[in-house]
Parts: structure tokens; C-alpha cells; sequence
């Protein structure tokens, strides 16, 4: 409160802290308190039009929202999060790919497996593009969506990608 009235109430600095002390209370597993920081530092950005600092805060938003078990909400926070993240760069950012990664989670409990299997889907495509064909992230894209495809009832291309995750870690390990 003392930090507000001394730089005011709708300053960035405000924000940032507000954002700071979101991800401390989150931290502390206190989401809640957590969602209400976020929530007051996105009404601090927006006006602002700080693009890539209210897409990060709507991803955490949307990670907060998952801890409420509120996914529906979730999927709302993690699309207009995309959706900037995509204005600002693209979906090849990592911060995009991650976006798109929760957005896959909060999918897969909701039972939309084949909405999830595309998202994943983006998120290999685009670690892909980010990191090249051998980085072992692209092993763990590959197993998240093996698993996402035998959710979605498609075990043979599921077996196809968990073959070609432990190929890739197999020929990590010989170099």
C-alpha cells in the first residue's frame, strides 16, 4: 500500500510487484491471494498496453486457475495469452510454447483430447522449429503427445511417438 501511494496506484512498477508477489503466493500455495495479484497487475498492464508483460501474467493466471480446478476458466486465460504471445513474436517464442503446453494440460483433464493432441501437436512444431530436430526437449514434446494420442484413443500413433522419443534420447546418449 505504501509502495502505491508513493509511485501510484496504476504505475508499471506496481504491477511488476503485484506479478512478483503472485508468483510468491503461488510459491507458498496460497492461490488465491495469488489469482487476486495477478488479476490487479493485469488491470495495471492493460491500459498500459504492455503486451508481453500481460500475456505472461495471464499464463500464470491461467496456471493459478488449474490449481483452483478451474479449467474452463483456465483455457480462457491460456488463449488470450497465446494469442498476444503470438502478436509479439509469433508462436516460436518459448514463452508461446509454454502457453500452448498448459493450454494441452488443462485440455487433457477436461477430457478434450483431441483439441489437446493439436495443441501438443503446435508445441513439438514449434520446439522444433526453436530448439532443432535433437534437443531434448523435443523427447519430452514427443512423450507428452504419446500420451495425449493414447488418451485420445489412437494407440498406434501413440507407440510411434514414444519410438521415436526413445530413439532420439538413445541417439543423444551415443554422442
Amino acid at each position: 500500500q505504501i509502495f502505491r501511494e508513493s509511485v501510484g496506484p496504476s504505475a508499471l512498477v506496481v504491477a511488476n510487484a503485484l506479478y512478483n508477489l503472485s508468483d510468491i503466493l503461488k510459491r507458498l500455495k496460497r492461490p488465491e491471494e495469488a489469482l487476486d495479484r495477478v488479476d490487479e497487475a493485469l488491470r495495471i498492464y492493460r491500459p498500459h498496453r504492455e503486451t508481453e508483460s500481460t500475456a505472461t501474467a495471464l499464463n500464470n493466471r491461467g496456471v493459478l486457475l488449474e490449481l483452483l480446478d478451474l479449467y474452463e476458466e483456465a483455457l480462457l486465460a491460456y488463449h488470450e495469452a497465446f494469442l498476444l504471445f503470438s502478436d509479439s513474436g509469433g508462436v516460436v517464442n518459448p514463452e508461446g510454447l509454454e502457453t500452448l503446453a498448459n493450454m494441452a494440460q488443462a485440455l487433457q483433464v477436461l477430457g478434450r483430447h483431441d483439441e489437446c493432441v493439436t495443441r501438443l501437436e503446435q508445441v513439438l512444431d514449434g520446439r522444433k522449429r526453436l530448439l532443432g530436430d535433437l534437443d531434448p526437449e523435443i523427447a519430452a514434446a514427443l512423450n507428452d503427445l504419446g500420451v495425449a494420442l493414447e488418451r485420445a484413443g489412437n494407440p498406434q500413433a501413440a507407440h510411434d511417438r514414444y519410438k521415436e522419443a526413445m530413439a532420439l534420447q538413445k541417439l543423444r546418449r551415443q554422442d
